[in-house]
């Protein structure tokens, strides 16, 4: 996945590491107050955090719900699961490339 240096000092794997999986992979993270979700695509976290060797742990204290203003809870992978037939077909899904916000 990533070289020996994977994870970073709050034990959480560096987003750098998630790179190769770019195009069908993204973050999700949920208000703990609100309904809201949001998803990030693993280039736009990198970009935001201003560099891979951030981790997800770091992402997730930085993320807040637009609508109330809370820390997002619990940044977790999400993976597309469509077949790689329909991923070349229909292209990839919004959630990969940029922040999206749900609820």
């Amino acid at each position: 996945m990533c070289e020996s240096d994977s994870i970073g000092p709050d034990g959480t794997v560096r987003l750098r590491c998630y790179q190769p999986y770019a195009k069908s992979h993204f973050f999700a993270g949920s208000c703990g107050s609100c309904p809201r979700t949001i998803l990030i695509g693993v280039e736009a976290a990198i970009e935001m955090m201003g560099s891979g060797a951030a981790t997800v742990g770091e992402l997730g204290r930085r993320l807040k719900c637009s609508r109330c203003n809370r820390r997002i809870e619990g940044v977790r992978i999400a993976v597309d699961n469509r077949t790689p037939e329909c991923i070349r077909r229909e292209g990839r899904l919004p959630e990969t490339m940029g922040i999206v916000v749900s609820g």
